[in-house]
C-alpha cells in the first residue's frame, strides 16, 4: 500500500508539471493579405484585402507549441474587357468581365519560440493548411458566368513578435506565407501580416 501510495503521489506530481509547463492559449489577430493572382492581363486588379484569424495553442515546454487556427484571408478582385472571355455571348456587350477570389480554412502549425527578455519574445511557425478557394466571374448587369470552389492542401511558414503584457495576456504580431505548390499543384499562394493578442491560460 505505501509502494502504491508513492506511485499515485508520483504520478500526480508528474501530471502536474506537465500541465505546468504546458499550458494552452487561445487569441485572434486582424491585418492585410496578398493573394497572388498573376493579373499582368487584367485591366484591374487588387490583390490586398482584409483578413482575420482565431487560433488555440498548447505550449508543449517553453521553446515548443503546437496551434491550431482558422482564418479568412478576404477577397481579392479582376477585371478585364468581356471581349477578351472565352463567353461569346457576353463578349459584344463591351462590358467588363469581372472576377472576385475568396481564400479561408484552418491550419496546423509547430511553433518554435524564443524569449529575448521578460516581455518580448519571438517564434517561428511550421505547418500545412486546408484552404478552400473560392471564385466568381460575372459581367455587371448581365450575368453570373459561374461560381467554383476547391480546397488544396498547402506549406504555412511564419515569424512573429510576441510582448506580455501580464502572465494571462500577450500581444502578437505575425506574418505569414501560404505556398500552394507544396502538396498539391493548384490554388493561389498568400502573404498575411497580423496583429492581435492571446490569452493564456
Amino acid at each position: 500500500m505505501k509502494k502504491l501510495s508513492l506511485a499515485i503521489a508520483a504520478m500526480a506530481a508528474l501530471t502536474a508539471h506537465t500541465f505546468a509547463s504546458a499550458q494552452a492559449y487561445t487569441g485572434a489577430t486582424i491585418g492585410r493579405s496578398d493573394q497572388s493572382l498573376g493579373c499582368s492581363f487584367a485591366t484591374t486588379c487588387d490583390t490586398k484585402s482584409n483578413n482575420f484569424k482565431v487560433f488555440g495553442g498548447y505550449n508543449i515546454d517553453k521553446n515548443f507549441a503546437v496551434e491550431l487556427a482558422y482564418f479568412s484571408l478576404g477577397s481579392a478582385n479582376y477585371s478585364y474587357p468581356a471581349s477578351n472571355s472565352p463567353y461569346g455571348n457576353v463578349a459584344a456587350s463591351g462590358a467588363m468581365f469581372n472576377s472576385k477570389v475568396k481564400q479561408s480554412g484552418v491550419s496546423l502549425a509547430a511553433i518554435y519560440k524564443l524569449e529575448f527578455n521578460e516581455s518580448f519574445g519571438g517564434f517561428a511557425k511550421l505547418g500545412i493548411a486546408n484552404v478552400k478557394e473560392e471564385q466568381s466571374f460575372s459581367v455587371p448587369g448581365i450575368a453570373t458566368i459561374s461560381d467554383s470552389s476547391f480546397r488544396s492542401n498547402k506549406a504555412l511558414f511564419g515569424l512573429g513578435l510576441t510582448y506580455k503584457l501580464s502572465p494571462d495576456w500577450t500581444l502578437r504580431a505575425e506574418a505569414e506565407k501560404l505556398n500552394p505548390g507544396t502538396f498539391s499543384g493548384k490554388g493561389r499562394a498568400a502573404t498575411n501580416f497580423n496583429i492581435g493578442a492571446q490569452y493564456n491560460f
